[in-house]
């Protein structure tokens, strides 16, 4: 009588995979012999088809969902810009209004003239910036206005007493108030102090200058300008 192997619930065989055995004949023996093999080549059938469907799912369930944002992936709340400086204008009223460094212009065609004028002038508190002749230094206060001007008599081409000539005349046709101006000179000769004023010159300082002068002058133009801390 053949027998057949029963499909369980996983579907790991079928009856076709399982051939008559002819028991109680002389071809049982051979069959018999074939028997192990047939039952592990049932298994591994079995377990590929399982590992197959065991795979799919979460594919298939991955596919399924819609696109979102992982749970493990947290919400990040928009950042907010950081307030930036202050435009120009509104800027250069907030500085005037509490206090801040005075603009001051060194016209000075030196080097290191320049050089020792500037440094000193930023240790006492100043904001500096530098004129290398006289034309030059007429067109920056005409377009950005200082609060004190230290100015070389001797410059080339346009020297510190026409600049301050042309200075004078913009101011008046504009209407604009007066920017203290300062000679700079090595000159001690009789008579600088009266071409400066002649000049429309408001004061004088000797060259070197020293940062105990720079002081004097600034406290005496420029009374917002503190001692350095």
């Amino acid at each position: 009588m053949p027998t057949s192997a029963h499909t369980g619930r996983s579907g790991l065989a079928s009856a076709a995979l399982w051939p008559a055995l002819p028991l109680g004949s002389s071809e049982a023996g051979p069959a018999l012999a074939l028997w192990p093999l047939l039952v592990v080549g049932a298994l591994a059938a079995g377990f590929v088809l399982w590992r197959v469907r065991a795979g799919r799912q979460p594919r298939e369930a991955h596919a399924r969902q819609p696109d979102s944002v992982p749970p493990t992936q947290p919400a990040t709340a928009p950042v907010e810009p950081l307030p930036g400086p202050a435009p120009a204008p509104l800027r250069a009223v907030l500085e005037r209004a509490a206090g801040a460094r005075p603009r001051l212009l060194i016209a000075e065609d030196n080097a290191v003239n320049q050089l020792v004028a500037c440094r000193l002038l930023e240790r006492l508190g100043g904001e500096v910036r530098v004129a290398g002749s006289g034309v030059e230094t007429v067109a920056l206060q005409t377009r950005e206005r200082f609060d004190l001007i230290f100015m070389d008599c001797a410059m080339p081409e346009v020297d510190g007493f026409e600049a301050t000539r042309r200075i004078r005349a913009w101011e008046r046709a504009a209407g604009a108030a007066p920017v203290p101006i300062v000679a700079m000179t090595a000159n001690v000769m009789p008579g600088i102090t009266e071409a400066c004023v002649d000049a429309g010159m408001d004061d004088y300082v000797s060259k070197p200058v020293t940062l105990a002068a720079l002081e004097r002058t600034l406290a005496r133009w420029c009374p917002q300008v503190g001692r350095p801390g």
